[in-house]
């Protein structure tokens, strides 16, 4: 009979960390959602900055230095 109880509590052992390694792997793949939907409300967020950089433009203040310049033109680049 010894024998037999080894096996089953092997089984169970595997069936536990199977369990273990599957929760992990869940754990895990909610996380990356988690966070790929955070870099698409990022993306968003720059987009929309973007936008309204593009669609209120200063046409009547002169540049005030290069970095002016290349602030206020690359968004059409």
């Amino acid at each position: 009979m010894p024998p037999r109880r080894k096996t089953a509590d092997k089984s169970r052992e595997e069936e536990a960390l199977a369990q273990l390694h599957q929760q992990q792997f869940l754990a895990e793949e909610a996380e990356r959602a988690a966070l790929d939907e955070k870099a698409r409300a990022l993306q968003a967020e720059h987009i929309t900055q973007d936008a309204k950089r593009l669609c209120t433009v200063d046409i009547t203040t002169p540049f005030r230095n290069l970095q002016d310049a290349l602030d206020r033109l690359l968004p059409f680049h």
